[in-house]
């Protein structure tokens, strides 16, 4: 008896030297060519179906089950494999190694223009803070720890106008004195030429603030505005007179008690030699900050800046070099060719497996009558094509955005690195899935993805340990150490310790101003490196070492396999043996599962 309940019986088909089919008798001498077959649901058989059901068959009975099987052997089979199997080049596989190469150089000639503009910024900025603050010295750009200079900043009346006067004078100058080529910004002034731009001066002070024995204080704020706009070629005599008579002049006075902020603010062009030639502005801001009212005045220069697009030039440029721009362009044009190329294959593997899931579910329900566990479901889908997807879609808006700056129309920099630099990470990524297809490098992807659960639960709980310690040494330690200032510092402080990074100058930054807080850092701080790198990654590791072994294990002895697996298994065709070349008739695929078992009509799942 068979799977439907039916007697077996033996059928036979042959080739006559014409190439056609002749059916033939069981041993009984009788006709089968209307017994009802595997899966057809009791009814007869016609011609037609007769001739795709004997066409599954090469000198011996194949079934559909077989046919099914090779299907599902096949789209499980590494790209060598599948080329064996059915001669069909790997084109997928040839097309992401070439992208790989293409995105890698792209973002190669990306990062080096990226990083010449960067410089040149940088610099700019170095500049900007030598020209314009008095006495200001490089070693206060250091932003990872406290500076031997201090902070810069002014403590007395005389001190605050000497350097106020002074940023006034660099400038009405600073195109005669600077080095660089800088000159003033026009754009949306409506000044004559013979007039410097204007030096917006912003002023911003408490409404009241009176402080004796007892205060008087209004939270509430003023903010005046003025614009200093002087003559070109101004002698010094009458520059200083008009930079003194300017803040009264504007009813700009200074109530020390009162100030909150004063800021000075314009605009300079800058040239930067590239090929083309850029024109950049940058927005200078320089604040005197006495937001806290603590007898210091902090002084800093904030710069933006942006690629000025409506300034025009004549670039007397050699053809080498309008070919290389040409180049360049063309370059990023082929690799947004490639990406949709890409995309659009992967895209259509996706659509196949999810067609072959449908099918594989149907054929279970309809020959074995159980449900395909979602285990086996998830198997069909293909992360790593989704993966390359969302590559290739942020590798092709990236080289949008690399058009765009290439041809002076946007300055989004930061759009582009993101876009190109997180398109290529993953487009290295993809390459990990056909390294997957070969055991010895599968054990990483397969240890990784086991794993993942795992991780993910008890990096949950390590979490919280983090966070409790994070937040206990902000509180606690932040008034007295400068790595615990603020939350976020203080939690990169103690990432870096668990990989133990700056252990002792960590200890020894801790001010022992407080006796019981200073006992209280140095148990927080044991507690902490004792647990976290002695326990926590430890922990950590065992975790993933454990699935780790139980992979090996699994590759070694074999292990529970699921019913998709179990079937595919049964499958002793290699993909030499000529099999899955006969299968490519996609006429199988109607006779595989019955649309309805009460009309036993066939439905074509795939055309």
């Amino acid at each position: 008896m068979n799977a439907r309940g039916h007697p077996n019986r033996r059928r036979t088909h042959s080739f006559g030297a014409d190439g056609t089919g002749i059916d033939e008798c069981d041993e009984n001498g009788d006709d089968i060519t209307n017994i009802p077959s595997y899966g057809t649901m009791g009814r007869r058989i016609t011609s037609r179906e007769d001739s795709m059901l004997s066409g599954a068959s090469v000198n011996s009975q194949t079934s559909v089950e077989d046919r099914m099987r090779r299907k599902l052997k096949f789209y499980f089979m590494n790209p060598c494999e599948k080329y064996r199997a059915k001669g069909r080049k790997p084109w997928k596989l040839g097309l992401q190694l070439f992208k790989i190469g293409l995105v890698t150089l792209q973002l190669v000639l990306f990062g080096m223009h990226q990083f010449s503009v960067i410089t040149f910024q940088q610099q700019n900025v170095e500049t900007f803070e030598h020209l314009l603050l008095k006495s200001w010295d490089s070693s206060m750009d250091d932003v990872f720890y406290p500076t031997s200079a201090g902070d810069y900043a002014v403590y007395e009346i005389d001190h605050f106008y000497s350097y106020l006067n002074f940023t006034f004078k660099r400038f009405v100058t600073i195109e005669d004195i600077s080095i660089g080529t800088y000159r003033y910004s026009y754009k949306n002034v409506n000044t004559s030429r013979d007039f410097l731009p204007p030096l917006e001066v912003c002023l911003m002070q408490y409404k009241m603030l009176q402080f004796e024995q007892n205060y008087t204080f209004n939270t509430k704020t003023d903010k005046e505005c003025a614009n200093f706009v002087v003559r070109r070629n101004i002698s010094e005599e009458n520059l200083a007179k008009a930079i003194n008579e300017f803040l009264p002049a504007n009813n700009l006075t200074i109530t020390w008690r009162r100030l909150i902020t004063l800021t000075l603010s314009f605009t300079v062009k800058a040239f930067h030699v590239a090929n083309p030639p850029e024109i950049y502005l940058f927005d200078l801001s320089i604040l005197f900050d006495n937001k806290d009212h603590a007898g210091k005045v902090s002084i800093s220069l904030d710069t933006d800046s942006r690629l000025d697009n409506a300034s025009q030039g004549k670039f007397l440029s050699d053809k080498e070099a309008h070919i290389q721009w040409i180049l360049l362009i063309l370059f990023d044009v082929i690799i947004i060719v490639v990406c949709i190329l890409s995309a659009a294959l992967c895209i259509r593997s996706i659509a196949k497996a999810k067609l072959l899931c449908n099918l594989t579910i149907r054929f279970f329900k309809n020959y074995y009558n159980k449900d395909l566990g979602s285990h086996d479901r998830w198997k069909f889908i293909n992360c790593w094509y989704v993966t390359i997807v969302i590559s290739d879609i942020l590798v092709i808006l990236g080289s949008i955005f690399k058009l765009q700056l290439e041809n002076k129309v946007a300055d989004s920099y930061d759009l582009c690195s993101i876009t190109l630099g997180t398109g290529s990470l993953l487009v290295w990524f993809g390459i990990l899935h056909y390294l997957g297809f070969f055991p010895k490098y599968n054990i990483l992807i397969v240890t990784m993805k086991v794993a993942a659960p795992s991780v993910l639960r008890y990096s949950v709980c390590v979490m919280v340990l983090f966070m409790g310690y994070a937040f206990c040494g902000w509180i606690v330690l932040g008034p007295y150490h400068p790595k615990f200032k603020d939350l976020n510092v203080a939690s990169e402080c103690m990432f870096s310790l668990v990989n133990g990074d700056d252990m002792f100058a960590t200890f020894a930054e801790m001010s022992d101003k407080s006796h019981i807080v200073w006992i209280y850092s140095r148990v927080f701080l044991y507690t902490f490196i004792s647990l976290f790198i002695y326990v926590v990654l430890s922990l950590f590791i065992s975790v993933i070492m454990d699935t780790y072994e139980t992979i090996k294990e699994y590759q070694r002895h074999g292990g529970h396999k699921s019913d998709l697996e179990q079937f595919v298994s049964e499958c002793s065709d290699t993909p030499e043996s000529g099999f899955y070349r006969l299968d490519d008739d996609k006429n199988w695929w109607m006779c595989c599962c019955p649309k309805s078992s009460i009309y036993g009509e066939y439905e074509p799942l795939i055309d």
